[in-house]
C-alpha cells in the first residue's frame, strides 16, 4: 500500500495537468460503475474519490472542476435511468444536492491537504530558525549520497559551531542567543544554492551539505559564507566567531552520519587550532584525507590566506 501511495505522489504531487486528467479518467470509471450496478448500490462513493484525490493534489479550484464533471456524468445516467421521460425537478434537486455534497468533501479534503502539509513542514524544520531539521536533513541527504555515489559526483559537507555561544548565552540571555541563531540561519541560507541543503544540528551547530560540488566550487561558496558570518561577527556586538569545518568528497561516503563526522571533525581541528576559524580538507573518501587547507574567518572584515597544514 505504501508503494501505491509513493508511486501516486510522485506522478501527481504538484502536476495539475496530469491529476485532472487521471481524476477525469477515474470519474468516467465511477460512472461506468454506476452505470452498471444501478440503484443497487450507493454510487456518490465512487465519485468522491476522485474528488478527494483532485483535492488532495492540487486545491480546491481543480477540484471543483472534478465535482462538476461528476454531476454531469451521474446527472445523465439519472436521466437517462429514469422511468419518466424528460427532465423532472426531482432530477435537478438531486444533481443540486450531489454537487453541494461533492463541493463539501472537496472543500474539506483541500484542507485537511493544507494541514498534513503544513504539520509536515513543521515535523521537517527547526522552529526557531525554520532550516531543516536533524531528520529533515538526514533523509534527504540521504537521497543525495545515493546519487553523489552512482553517478560518481563530488560532494562538500560543512559543519559550522559558534565559538563561545554558551558564554553570550550566559551574559546577554537566551533571547540574544536566538537572536544571533536566526540571524545565521538567514544568512546561511541566502549564501547557498538552492539546491543546497542547510540544517541546525543542534544547539549552536549547523550543517550545510553541497551535491556536485567540487573542492574549487566548495572555496567559492564558502568565500561567500565567510563573508556573510564574518559581518555578523562584527556587527552584531555579540562577539562570537565560528569554527567551520569543510569536507570536500571525491567519492560520496555510504551514509549521512560518516560524512558528517568528517566535517565535524575538522571542525575541531579549527576549534583546537585556536578557534575562529576554518579547515578544508579534500577527501578520497570517509577518512581518508589527501588535502588539508585552512583559512580564518576574518574579524573585522581582514581575510587570512589559505595555506597548506602540515
Amino acid at each position: 500500500m505504501t508503494r501505491i501511495v509513493d508511486y501516486v505522489d510522485a506522478r501527481l504531487k504538484g502536476r495539475t495537468l496530469a491529476t485532472l486528467a487521471s481524476t477525469s479518467v477515474l470519474v468516467c470509471l465511477a460512472g461506468l460503475v454506476d452505470h452498471l450496478t444501478g440503484h443497487e448500490l450507493p454510487s456518490d462513493i465512487f465519485y468522491l474519490i476522485p474528488i478527494f484525490v483532485a483535492a488532495w493534489y492540487t486545491g480546491i479550484t481543480v477540484s471543483l472542476l472534478v465535482c462538476a464533471f461528476a454531476i454531469v456524468i451521474r446527472f445523465t445516467l439519472e436521466v437517462a435511468g429514469s422511468p419518466v421521460d424528460g427532465i423532472t425537478a426531482i432530477h435537478v434537486w438531486n444533481a443540486g444536492v450531489g454537487l453541494g455534497v461533492f463541493a463539501f468533501v472537496a472543500n474539506l479534503s483541500a484542507r485537511l491537504a493544507r494541514y498534513v502539509e503544513h504539520e509536515s513542514r513543521l515535523a521537517r524544520a527547526d522552529p526557531l530558525t525554520g532550516l531543516m531539521n536533524r531528520r529533515a536533513f538526514d533523509e534527504t541527504a540521504s537521497r543525495y549520497l545515493d546519487l553523489a555515489l552512482s553517478r560518481g559526483h563530488h560532494t562538500t559537507v560543512i559543519y559550522i559551531d559558534i565559538d563561545d555561544f554558551k558564554r553570550l548565552n550566559d551574559s546577554s540571555g537566551h533571547v540574544a542567543g536566538d537572536r544571533v541563531l536566526t540571524t545565521i540561519a538567514a544568512a546561511l541560507r541566502q549564501g547557498v544554492r538552492s539546491s543546497d541543503l542547510v540544517c541546525r544540528r543542534g544547539g549552536d551547530e549547523f550543517v550545510l551539505l553541497l551535491p556536485e560540488t567540487d573542492y574549487e566550487g566548495a572555496r567559492a561558496l564558502i568565500a561567500t559564507l565567510e563573508d556573510r558570518l564574518a559581518r555578523i561577527a562584527a556587527s552584531d556586538g555579540s562577539a562570537v566567531g565560528f569554527s567551520v569545518g569543510v569536507a570536500t568528497f571525491l567519492k560520496a561516503p555510504l551514509n549521512v552520519d560518516a560524512a558528517i563526522k568528517v566535517a565535524d571533525d575538522l571542525m575541531y581541528k579549527a576549534k583546537v587550532g585556536g578557534k575562529n576559524d576554518i579547515v578544508h580538507e579534500l577527501v578520497n573518501t570517509a577518512g581518508d584525507l589527501t588535502l588539508q587547507t585552512a583559512g580564518a574567518i576574518p574579524r573585522g572584515g581582514r581575510r587570512m590566506g589559505d595555506k597548506i597544514i602540515p
